[in-house]
């Protein structure tokens, strides 16, 4: 017989960590973000979790003869429906992972799934709705038989979707010569008019001696970013800096590797990638908004392909949003759905009601934009690097020197990538206008 644990410390499993992520490692979908260590981070240095105030851990725990066969990290957050206040049950880790799931061997998934839904019926007077976000259509928690009328309503939403590219090349030149037409020129042009502004130069490492030192010049950017105004930085929240800082640390499920361009000595681009069982992932990007117009966050993600297929990495995970970019550069999109489940009678259940009629008022039909609008909204003129910060910036690339980081250089750039890098009339003309 299954038995479901609800622990509301991390503290209260830490002698079962080997456990869980055994489990995770045997699983269908086995990631980083799955891990005890990952939940560790993300408990410490989430930005929205408020311990004991409006959030509450609920991590389940499916056990059999006193075993754990399964596991799914939930939360109970304080919530607001017409003025009233409730409680949501949701995934514990809302942001900065992928596609979250209930983890169990694959034998095991039906009978786990089964017994975490009957212990949330159980308890249904603790929450009225229920929130689980990023499913695929081959997610074992879409079929909610349990929550059946009349005491609840379900129902699904397209959600952010994924992308992942399969590395099926043997070198950079191979993947880079199965892109469209359009996209092998846009991304040879646009390297070319950033390196006809100046000294282009790529430099990179998972050495996490070098990692927190690459960190702290990536964060240089966000400020020059869209993402600063779009409030999307890793510098939004000081919480939110450690977390990162940590997931370069051994505490870390994966092993970092920051890639960064830098033009005249001072980065413009970035990239952060986290690898895990022979996979990669993509973690964050930022580039100086100053030139959007030549590219570089492409010519920093072209660097994460390259180690993508160098590394000999089974694929490389870009997480979600912005198909509309991921799929030219060959990634394999899966669309996923939020299914929400509501306690009839409460306020949640009649405001989803409500909003369910505005929409059938209204016009609902969604655009398919092939622009990142919050990009577009925000503010495209940087003010210039302070004397002080460039300073700062060339000390601590002397510090990465130091300890032997690569740099590479335009001689490099111009052996390792798969297009000429030499400036023409078009690409000067496009440095120029930015």
């Amino acid at each position: 017989m299954l038995t479901v644990h609800c622990a509301s410390s991390l503290a209260d499993l830490a002698e079962e960590r080997e456990q869980l992520n055994a489990i995770n490692h045997a699983s269908r979908l086995p990631d980083p973000f799955s891990t005890f260590e990952f939940y560790e981070l993300y408990f410490q240095h989430d930005e929205f979790f408020r311990h004991g105030v409006d959030t509450e851990l609920w991590f389940l725990t499916v056990r059999e003869e006193g075993r754990i066969i399964g596991y799914l990290p939930l939360r109970r957050v304080r919530d607001r429906a017409l003025g009233i206040g409730c409680w949501k049950v949701e995934f514990f880790a809302t942001h900065d992972n992928d596609r979250p799931h209930l983890v169990a061997r694959p034998a095991d998934e039906e009978r786990c799934r089964d017994a975490v839904f009957r212990w949330l019926h159980e308890r249904r007077s603790q929450w009225s709705f229920l929130e689980l976000k990023q499913q695929p259509a081959d997610s074992n928690l879409r079929k909610t038989r349990v929550f059946s009328a009349p005491r609840y309503y379900v129902r699904s939403f397209p959600n952010l979707e994924n992308g992942s590219i399969e590395v099926r090349w043997n070198t950079l030149r191979d993947w880079f010569g199965e892109l469209s037409k359009k996209m092998r020129k846009n991304l040879g042009r646009q390297f070319r008019a950033l390196a006809a502004m100046g000294r282009l130069e790529h430099l990179a490492s998972s050495d996490p001696a070098a990692t927190p030192l690459l960190f702290e010049l990536y964060c240089t950017i966000e400020a020059r970013s869209w993402k600063a105004s779009a409030d999307a930085a890793i510098s939004r929240s000081s919480r939110r800096v450690e977390f990162f800082r940590e997931l370069l640390t051994p505490r870390s499920p994966m092993r970092v590797r920051i890639d960064l361009l830098l033009l005249d000595g001072v980065p413009v681009a970035g990239l952060l990638c986290g690898a895990f069982e022979r996979r990669l992932y993509g973690l964050h990007t930022v580039f100086d908004n100053a030139y959007a117009q030549v590219g570089p966050g492409g010519s920093a993600l072209l660097f994460g392909m390259r180690e993508a297929i160098e590394g000999g990495y089974l694929g490389f995970n870009l997480l979600s949003g912005f198909r509309y970019y991921k799929t030219r550069w060959q990634a394999e999109v899966t669309r996923t759905e939020a299914v929400q489940v509501f306690r009839v009678g409460r306020a949640r259940f009649f405001q989803a009601l409500l909003g369910g009629l505005r929409r059938s008022l209204l016009s609902d039909q969604e655009e398919d934009v092939d622009f990142n609008l919050a990009r577009r909204e925000s503010a495209r003129v940087i003010a210039p690097i302070a004397a002080g910060e460039r300073a700062r910036i060339e000390s601590l690339v002397a510090e990465l020197m130091q300890l032997g980081v690569l740099l590479e250089g335009p001689a490099e750039l111009a052996r390792a990538l798969p297009f000429d890098i030499r400036r023409t009339r078009e690409t000067s003309e496009l440095a120029a206008a930015s």
